[in-house]
Formats: C-alpha cells, structure tokens, sequence
C-alpha cells in the first residue's frame, strides 16, 4: 500500500504529447515544486504551482481536496459556504463563553453565511456579528460527526470557480 499523500494541479503543456491534458487537473504525487508524478498518466508532469493542493480526506463520502468551495447547511446559521484549509485555527468558544482551542489541521473557512429569512432560530447579521465574531468561522474536518450540518457537497474550488465566494459574508435568503 503507497502511503504517500496525494496531490492535485492544473497541467501545463510542456510536450505535444501531453497537449491534451494541457489546463486539466491532473493527480499524483509531488515530485517537485512544479512536478506531480501522475502514474496514471505515465510519469512526472509539469504543473502550475500555484495550483497545487493536497488531498484532504472525505467528507460525507466526497472526496475533498485542499482550495476546494464546499455548501453545506447548518441547522443554526442556515446555508453555508466555506473553502477546506490547512493550518492553525481556533475551534469555537462559544461566543466568548470560554476560549477557543487552538489546533492544527484540516479545517473549513467559512466564507459566506445564507441565513433563512422564515427562520427565527438564524441569527440577523448584527447578532451573528456582535454576539458571535469568531464562531463557526472555522470548522474542523476530522469529526464531521459533531458538526451541525447537512446537505455537505463540493461545489468547485477557488482556482475555478472564485465567484461562489465574491458575495457578503451574511445575506438574506428566502
């Protein structure tokens, strides 16, 4: 069993015989700042660095990847958008009840929250923002059992698809 960890970035041409996979995601194995080796794909490709993301794990059985957009609802907040992260965090402290742990690892960066207009359980803007100002804005990817969530879903990635993450932090939905 390999137990190297996976990687995935967007090919840049570097040969007529790699033409086709010119713009694509490929996958495989960092083998260089710029290089995944794609066994796949017959060997070491050259890569947009830039791109470059490391294989988180699953969620909810979808397979997500580091820079990915995910939706999921929070049965608090209403819908949510956030993007996955590796890094130091600071897990809930309940609105200041008590300090926040700080940790290390796969986390969700909250970036826009779709509150439910019909729902008296969602907090309005200035509540979120005035009681809460650090809650939920993080939320950690090993224990999805504790989370609050349903309807979990990859919805792009911040190299494809920027603009799932160019509204408000807060907005209305009806």
């Amino acid at each position: 069993m390999d137990k190297r960890i996976l990687y995935r970035a967007k090919h840049i041409n570097a040969s007529p015989k790699n033409k086709h996979l010119n713009g694509k995601w490929i996958e495989g194995y960092l083998s260089d700042k710029n290089y995944i080796d794609a066994p796949k794909l017959g060997g070491e490709l050259l890569v947009d660095e830039n791109t470059i993301c490391q294989r988180a794990g699953t969620v909810s059985g979808q397979e997500i990847w580091e820079n990915d957009i995910c939706q999921w609802t929070n049965t608090i907040y209403g819908k949510c958008t956030g993007v996955v992260r590796y890094g130091k965090w600071t897990q809930d402290g309940s609105g200041g009840e008590y300090d926040g742990t700080k940790c290390l690892g796969w986390y969700l960066e909250v970036k826009r929250v779709q509150r439910r207009e019909w729902d008296d359980l969602v907090l309005t803007d200035e509540e979120a923002e005035e009681e809460y100002p650090d809650y939920k804005r993080t939320i950690s990817l090993i224990d999805d059992d504790s989370w609050d969530i349903q309807d979990f879903a990859v919805v792009g990635n911040i190299f494809d698809n920027p603009e799932l993450l160019e509204v408000a932090k807060f907005e209305t939905i009806k």
